[in-house]
């Protein structure tokens, strides 16, 4: 009975063997691998390419950490960009509403030195307010406007 031949792996598709099936078989296989491959120059590509997977991994978890900074300032800047956006509505509104003061200050008539005509209502109620009757200023409109002609 004769001796199997030792393997040798001058091959690169044996050394790629070699590590698939370390791979899949378990580390209980480096010792049987060892043996095969005629020493530490089989471990030495296999660090190597582990060493080369590290950095890559490193250098995913890297990216992935700048993209995941750029996604919160995305969302904090989309954030701040409605707060903005609400302010914006806020100003329009308000604009709108100082334009229609302006309108209306602009439709009145000032050039007349009188007092404005209003109806005013005093309470005689108790102090505290809660009365809810209340009855009429003892100068009616009528009072006041021949007050204002005569006056002419």
């Amino acid at each position: 009975m004769t001796q199997p031949k030792r393997a040798k792996l001058d091959d690169i598709g044996d050394i790629q063997f070699l590590e698939t099936m370390a791979i899949i078989t378990g580390s209980f296989m480096i010792p049987a691998l060892k043996r095969l491959s005629g020493g530490s120059r089989f471990f030495n590509i296999i660090n190597k390419e582990i060493n080369e997977l590290e950095r890559k991994i490193s250098a995913l978890k890297d990216d992935l950490n700048n993209y995941q900074e750029k996604v919160n300032c995305l969302i904090e800047k989309t954030s701040l960009t409605n707060e903005l956006n609400d302010k914006n509505e806020e100003i329009i509104i308000l604009n709108s509403q100082i334009e229609e003061f302006q309108k209306l200050i602009a439709q009145e008539d000032f050039s007349k030195n009188e007092d404005p005509i209003v109806g005013t209502y005093k309470s005689s109620g108790s102090a505290n307010g809660r009365s809810n009757h209340r009855k009429r200023n003892s100068n009616t409109i009528e009072q006041i406007q021949r007050t204002a002609n005569q006056k002419k």
